[in-house]
């Protein structure tokens, strides 16, 4: 066997362990041979600088969609050129929306059924219709607040 082939044996075997007889001819040419010695030392070096160079892992909690994205931060393979993808409306606003939509639609079909024409509306009607404008636009301006105090990378407040 050539150098050539003790060299392809000593990259197999980082990848499956080599069969009793190979692993023992291996052995032997390396004791034997400078240049298969060198080659071997030198895949090892690179072999720990690739792991010196490795980011640093992403904890396991983490849902495996985040863990991928932030991996890909980490590898520094993060589309750049790329918009960031926009967040949907969170499910628990969304419920609490449909909710306020419906008992406010009830409450209106109840309401206006008893509506007369030139009588003024009632205090407690005034005061629900406030209490649903008022959760209505919560509901709509408690994801814009959040976004917009949330804190930057370098953990500073937000000054906006």
């Amino acid at each position: 066997m050539s150098c050539k082939d003790f060299e392809k044996l000593i990259l197999e075997r980082d990848d499956r362990a080599l069969a009793e007889e190979g692993a023992r001819r291996l052995e032997g040419h390396l004791r034997a041979c400078p240049a298969c010695r060198g080659f071997e030392a030198g895949r090892l070096r690179i072999r720990e600088a690739l792991r010196a160079a490795m980011p640093p892992s992403v904890p396991e909690p983490l849902d495996s969609g985040t863990r991928d994205r932030a991996l890909e931060i980490l590898r520094g393979r993060a589309a750049s050129g790329r918009a960031p993808a926009r967040a949907g409306l969170p499910a628990p606003i969304a419920a609490a929306l449909a909710m306020l939509i419906v008992l406010t639609a009830a409450w209106l079909t109840v309401t206006l059924s008893r509506f007369v024409p030139g009588e003024a509306l009632p205090l407690p009607a005034w005061a629900a219709l406030g209490l649903i404008a008022q959760n209505a636009l919560m509901l709509f301006a408690a994801p814009v607040l959040l976004r917009a105090v949330r804190t930057p990378k370098n953990g500073a407040a937000s000054a906006q």
